[in-house]
């Protein structure tokens, strides 16, 4: 399996593994003896993501151990989920590599013993393979299986859309991960390396890797939100005052992403909210476009979150950043379905219009804005009503 993979090229810190091929298999590894850290795949076949989720938080304080999360539906939803049920980091699988589990276990340091004393990690085994040690095994871990099994669906004559949409999304990024596997698999081989035309194609293979993944993800929040809004009632939602939520939000999705090279600044008031779900999903899918329109491919991007001075029964927060210029031949068309720019990014195009009907399902709206500062880019004002 893949992360049994780049597990086996950090010597210098797994010294062993143990594999757990369900959640039942899991908790009797874990009881056990003491666990550095479970890699923990959310889709197993004695548990759907959704309970999965449900029971991280228990698992996490009753064993007193640190679980990275994976999955196939690397979405931020999921990411942010796991995060807020006290997953210690998450990793998409199409984005598993030998530097992501670095990083996730570097990220743990502070709490793991150091790189003499490596921590002992979670892996995914075949069903029909047994689990392999570590030569270097010193200390003691435990992992999870992957598996493509299905959750058991409703009753017979209904459906569940949300779930529908969500297990075909994780089923299509599951293929996703194995062709990017499969294309840095490829890129090591030196015959490959001796070769541009090769290396292109393996290029090539990655940008195409990159749009899929952008499409099946934006498709899964296209179905999410429009059943959001279909949905005859919503359940009641605690109020948020801003400042506070803007700072815990943008330190989650740094978090969650792994990302040294965004920066947010972040100015607003107390304002009191209504709802935090929506918002998240407006503001996860405009940093999303942050990356990828991006002017330059390295350095520091910067992503200014302001409130405007306001009355009345809206808060104007205005979104600025180092993203474009976007190549727009008509600004109109921005936030609109499928509307990419000129320039035609490896994306789906849903990104601002998942935003804009997020902020519309709060009753407020989204509006574009050229900037003085920076021609060719644009910002954001999106108005919040006030409960």
């Amino acid at each position: 399996m893949i992360a049994e993979h780049y597990l086996g090229k950090l010597p210098d810190r797994v010294r062993k593994v143990s594999v757990a091929r369900s959640l039942q298999e899991m908790r009797a590894e874990l009881d056990a003896g003491p666990v550095d850290v479970v890699l923990l795949d959310l889709t197993l076949p004695d548990s759907p993501m959704e309970e999965t989720l449900g029971a991280l938080q228990g698992l996490k304080s009753k064993y007193n151990t640190r679980f990275i999360v994976m999955s196939s539906l690397g979405s931020d939803d999921v990411a942010h989920a796991a995060l807020e049920q006290g997953a210690a980091g998450f990793i998409a699988k199409q984005d598993m590599n030998t530097d992501a589990l670095r990083q996730a276990l570097d990220d743990l340091e502070p709490n793991l013993p150091g790189a003499l004393s490596p921590a002992a990690s979670v892996v995914p085994a075949r069903p029909d393979e047994p689990a392999r040690r570590s030569s270097h095994a010193a200390s003691h871990a435990a992992s999870h299986a992957a598996s493509h099994a299905a959750p058991e669906g409703p009753p017979h004559g209904t459906i569940d859309h949300r779930a529908l949409a969500s297990q075909l999304a994780h089923d299509a990024l599951g293929w996703i991960a194995n062709i990017s596997f499969r294309a840095a698999h490829m890129e090591a081989d030196p015959r490959v390396q001796d070769s541009e035309e090769l290396l292109a194609d393996v290029a090539s293979l990655r940008v195409s890797t990159e749009a899929l993944t952008s499409l099946v993800t934006g498709a899964r929040s296209v179905v999410n939100g429009e059943l959001a809004e279909l949905s005859p009632g919503q359940p009641a939602q605690d109020p948020l005052e801003l400042d506070p939520w803007l700072k815990a939000f943008t330190s989650r999705w740094k978090k969650a992403n792994r990302d040294k090279r965004l920066s947010f600044e972040i100015d607003a008031s107390s304002t009191v909210l209504s709802s935090a779900r929506p918002l998240t999903q407006v503001l996860t899918a405009l940093i999303q476009n942050v990356r990828t329109h991006a002017s330059r491919s390295d350095g520091p991007l910067n992503v200014a979150l302001r409130e405007d001075p306001s009355t009345g029964a809206y808060v104007t927060l205005v979104v600025t950043d180092d993203g474009g210029p976007w190549q727009v031949d008509n600004p109109d068309l921005l936030g609109t379905p499928l509307f990419k720019g000129t320039h035609s990014p490896p994306s789906a195009g849903l990104g601002l219009f998942n935003a804009r009907r997020g902020i519309e399902s709060l009753g407020g709206a989204m509006s574009f804005f050229e900037r003085e500062d920076q021609p060719g880019a644009y910002g954001i004002r999106l108005s919040l009503p006030v409960p």
